[in-house]
């Protein structure tokens, strides 16, 4: 006789709606994700851009340029696959899908990449964009964005007499 399991779909779901909203819903991870990953991080999509723009206004290269999203891409899949290798808390509900997306960006990128080596590829562009969606997927729920208040202005907690006097922590 077959065995009936129960279906794990809707409980993806769920997680990657609670995941998407807490992604809008904290200003840490918003201001971390747009300066650190995109500005910072993608600063070899943008400026390449900017500098011929400004060198030759009328006719420049491509914003998303192929070559430099690849390597975006690449840098941001590559940093999904070690912290997910890193953190043990990692949901198993959601790690297979996310190694299967990435290789799809990944696959996406290079195809992109191979077809219009010197120009924006639409494959290239969905590879950005999923490799993007799963970052912000994974990482939302992280507890370090979690702004939780500490009462000192040294931005430390507040230090423990016993702790310092005999070095036993409560």
């Amino acid at each position: 006789m077959f065995q009936k399991r129960e279906t794990q779909w809707i409980t993806m779901i769920y997680e990657l709606n609670s995941r998407f909203w807490n992604a809008i819903q904290k200003p840490v991870f918003l201001f971390y994700f747009s300066s650190g990953i995109l500005l910072i991080g993608g600063v070899g999509v943008w400026l390449p851009y900017l500098i011929d723009i400004n060198k030759n206004p009328t006719n420049h290269i491509d914003l998303l340029n192929t070559s430099n999203l690849l390597t975006f891409t690449s840098a941001l899949i590559g940093t999904i696959y070690v912290n997910s290798t890193i953190k043990r808390e990692t949901d198993n509900i959601l790690k297979q899908p996310a190694i299967f997306f990435g290789l799809l960006a990944f696959i996406f990128s290079i195809y992109g990449y191979i077809s219009q080596p010197n120009s924006s590829s639409n494959w290239t562009i969905a590879g950005a964009s999923i490799a993007i969606l799963i970052y912000i997927l994974i990482n939302a729920s992280d507890p370090s964005f979690d702004n939780e208040s500490i009462s000192s202005s040294t931005g430390y907690e507040e230090a423990d007499p016993d702790y310092l006097s005999n070095g036993v922590s409560k």
